[in-house]
């Protein structure tokens, strides 16, 4: 069962990269500030919200938010992707690179949203099954996400 205190160890990062989209940065500050708001899951020192980053400045933030150590992990990216990876200011980083981040954090328990085209290459690449195969919930980690109000 989650406890309270765990909401201590969940970090939120979301990414928006325009080049040539209309609403990207917006959808990354609007998730970034609805999870981080007092009525969201997490307080704001616990969000990070990059826009228009490099690969470089994305590598730097996510072993930075590793040294952190989060049991838990929202991840959200909007921008372009690629059927190799996800584009960033200055180039693409790909979906494998991306995926050994994302472990590298040490999060038991990660919610990534990848809001681009091409998502599904992550999936291949992290080797989870990819199709409309019925997936199993962890309860204690909805159970976090239902009860992070303030309270």
């Amino acid at each position: 069962m989650v406890r309270h205190s765990d909401l201590a160890t969940v970090h939120v990062m979301t990414v928006g990269v325009n080049r040539d989209l209309l609403y990207p940065q917006k959808d990354a500050t609007d998730i970034a500030r609805a999870l981080g708001s007092s009525a969201g899951l997490v307080s704001p020192a616990a969000v990070t919200c990059l826009l228009e980053v490099t690969v470089a400045e994305l590598r730097f933030a996510m072993r930075l938010l590793a040294l952190q150590a989060p049991a838990y992990l929202v991840f959200y990216f909007a921008g372009h992707g690629t059927p190799t990876g996800i584009v960033r200011a200055d180039g693409e980083m790909s979906f494998a690179e991306l995926a050994d981040l994302l472990r590298g954090t040490g999060a038991q328990w990660m919610l990534t949203i990848l809001d681009s085209c091409h998502s599904g290459g992550l999936l291949e690449v992290a080797g989870v099954p990819t199709g409309l195969a019925p997936r199993t919930v962890d309860s204690d980690a909805v159970r976090l996400l239902l009860q992070a109000g303030p309270g």
